[in-house]
């Protein structure tokens, strides 16, 4: 068989606290330069041929289209007045547009001509929008505005507004965001400038409010994110400093009125710091609602008065319980929470030193909810692993919940299969959720090819989701699992922080318990059952795989993070030391030391069959992270399974892609699974 070209080996020592580590592919991270594209692109010759010629892919293909091109997909929602944005993607095109409801009339708002909508932000009352595009995969969003009603777009546009964060003023006569100051490079990232514009103002007029460097009594590091939260008809404004990924704010309240002020001489009044463990802020009239984790890992609520917010003063609105508060919301003038356990989410109007439950349509996991801070209309998507989603109006005088029948029910008929909740136990007695998705009755024979995705990290959920392109694995026969693994916030900030920093191989641990679980059931058996782990999951997907190599037939690294020990030098690897650790300290070397999949490789060992997946254009984890794990794998593995490096040239973190990108992804992944867990 055709082998993929070699990497060249050019060993650099770096040595951290006494532990000398080799890289010996540090000329990858030159990924632009000709000799990382020669070995790209003879990579990706290499991977392309081995997978177009995978007898199953062809059938497997054409399957998913047709399952992923019937029904409208309809996402983002958010309500302002009797206006209901979305997003929704027809299933005759490549990519989303924004959409606006009024009544009984819905028509396009924005629809996108070969670039990608990455976000969008509604005035309060619904007459304008702000939103970003950029170029599939790139998500370098360009602030654009347009106005509701006839859907021109004004002369209004800012470069480099990544991620949105986008807060209009109370009365709606202008916005401020954050704008990053570069295009590119490694500090791309870095000092955000909080930008107040104003409309009917040249964008040239914009103000700066804040920025490092530019107020002494508001401490910022280069590395902090900077954002504003505003209610209507509210006269406050909650400042959110963030600290890279960790979900704990810096937060300062000021008086909208005050914003008209030099920006050297505006009020920011410190609510709470990092180490008060806040991660959500409301201002509602002249209260302020904050979510802590403060002595109560699932969340509580805590109020304080937004003219005096001091947090020694702050009354307890609702106490910690058995469920994981996973954020307020205004809703009818009156405060709402959304909690869950297990993936079964719940809802509650909070008022009398509790919370009264609001009926969901059914146990389920709600995916997605809009409200208006006064109106008495909320809209619910619900959806489970087997369960087509569905949107939901609640009329939040009656409580009725109606279906609208905007999204009628998927053609892919998932009635043959179920979904099943267990818990498989790790090597220190956790108990771990594992949620398993096959056929009714499927023959316990140990015989059936399994693949168990796995994440774990940032305290971000896998909860239920419906994926109609999942289906022709079950049709096959295959099993479907998800290992909901420390690190993740399934079960609070305990369960997040007990599988991050140097407690990483909990996560990695679960992860092979999970699997173990799934064949001491009968399900499948080693060799039979695949890992897949993407972006941040590469660490507990490729941890596994280095622990337990024999047990594995294949993995599937989705653009992955597999170079920790380099991940600082990287434009978002300062914002990642919180989760992960930094090479300055030698307890946060000894964390990274844990997850770096590269250096855990070990020569001469019998390796799975691999495919790591790299988009060209991806922000969040540079492609040379894939790259060296892909040389790295190659170079290691004594088995005749292929380690393979799966090219996106026009492709970022998997966030934005076309449709046709998306169904090519996975032909070739179940393609590759079916032929390399099935032996001959």
């Amino acid at each position: 068989m055709r082998r993929p070209p070699q990497a060249r080996v050019e060993i650099i020592h770096d040595t951290f606290f006494g532990t000398t580590v080799e890289d010996p592919y540090r000329w990858m991270e030159d990924q632009e330069s000709d000799e990382s594209t020669a070995w790209i692109q003879g990579q990706h010759g290499f991977t392309r041929a081995l997978l177009d010629g995978l007898p199953e892919r062809e059938n497997l293909l054409g399957r998913i289209h047709d399952l992923n091109t019937t029904g409208t997909k309809i996402y983002h929602l958010d309500l302002r007045g009797d206006r209901l944005f979305h997003m929704s993607q027809a299933p005759d095109s490549q990519l989303p547009s924004l959409m606006v409801r009024q009544g009984e009339s819905v028509r396009v708002l924005v629809k996108p001509e070969g670039s990608m909508i990455d976000w969008y932000s509604p005035s309060h009352d619904g007459t304008m929008v702000a939103y970003g595009v950029s170029t599939p995969g790139s998500e370098a969003s360009e602030l654009r505005l347009v106005r509701t009603d006839d859907g021109h777009d004004l002369e209004c546009t800012f470069p480099q507004v990544y991620w949105g964060m986008v807060c209009w003023l109370p009365d709606d006569s202008g916005f401020i965001f954050p704008q990053f100051p570069t295009a590119g490079g490694q500090d791309r990232f870095q000092r955000p400038a909080l930008t107040l514009h104003r409309l009917g103002e040249p964008t040239s007029a914009a103000r700066v409010l804040l920025q490092e460097g530019l107020r002494s009594d508001v401490p910022l590091s280069p590395h902090n994110s900077l954002s504003l939260h505003m209610q209507p008809h509210c006269p406050w404004g909650i400042l959110h400093i963030g600290h890279g990924v960790a979900r704990e704010l810096t937060a300062y309240r000021v008086a909208v009125n005050d914003l008209e002020r030099d920006p050297g001489e505006i009020p920011w009044i410190q609510v709470c710091d990092r180490n008060d463990d806040v991660t959500q802020i409301l201002a509602h009239g002249e209260d302020l609602y904050l979510k802590t984790l403060k002595d109560a890992p699932r969340g509580r609520i805590l109020t304080v008065p937004a003219q005096n917010p001091e947090l020694r003063h702050a009354t307890e609105v609702l106490p910690e319980r058995d469920t994981v508060l996973l954020g307020l919301f205004i809703a009818q003038e009156k405060l709402h929470a959304l909690s869950q356990w297990d993936g079964i989410s719940s809802l509650e109007r909070i008022e009398g030193g509790g919370g009264v439950a609001l009926p969901l349509p059914y146990e389920g996991t709600l995916i997605d909810m809009a409200s208006d801070t006064q109106g008495s209309q909320l809209f619910l998507k619900m959806s489970g692993w087997v369960q087509s989603p569905a949107i939901y109006q609640m009329d939040l005088e009656t409580l009725k919940v109606d279906d609208t029948g905007w999204v009628p029910p998927h053609p892919a008929d998932f009635s043959d299969y179920e979904a099943t909740r267990v818990e498989a136990t790790s090597p220190d007695g956790t108990q771990v959720p594992l949620s398993i998705i096959c056929r009714r009755g499927l023959p316990r024979d140990g015989q059936r090819p399994t693949l168990l995705h796995v994440y774990g990290a940032y305290g971000i959920s896998r909860t239920p989701g419906f994926n109609p392109m999942l289906l022709p694995w079950l049709e096959r026969g295959g099993v479907f699992a998800v290992g909901h693994v420390r690190g993740g916030g399934e079960r609070g900030k305990t369960w997040h922080t007990s599988g991050h920093l140097t407690r990483k191989q909990n996560c990695i641990d679960d992860v092979i318990a999970c699997g173990d679980h799934l064949v001491g059931e009968g399900f499948t058996s080693a060799g039979r059952i695949a890992v897949e782990g993407g972006s941040a999951g590469g660490i507990s997907a490729g941890g596994a795989v280095v622990t337990r190599p024999d047990f594995w037939g294949a993995a599937l690294f989705l653009v992955p993070t597999l170079n920790l020990l380099r991940k600082e030098h990287t434009p978002v690897g300062p914002a990642n030391v919180p989760e992960f650790g930094t090479v300055t300290t030698e307890e946060g070397f000894q964390a990274l030391q844990v997850g770096d999949i590269c250096s855990r490789v070990m020569p001469g060992t019998d390796y799975p069959a691999i495919m790591v997946t790299v988009g060209m254009r991806d922000p969040r984890v540079l492609p040379w992270e894939g790259m060296k794990g892909v040389a790295t794998f190659q170079a290691a593995t004594a088995s005749d399974r292929p380690v393979l490096l799966r090219v996106n040239f026009e492709g970022g973190h998997g966030v934005a892609e076309t449709r046709e990108t998306v169904e090519m992804l996975q032909a070739d992944k179940l393609a590759f699974l079916w032929h390399y867990l099935n032996p001959a």
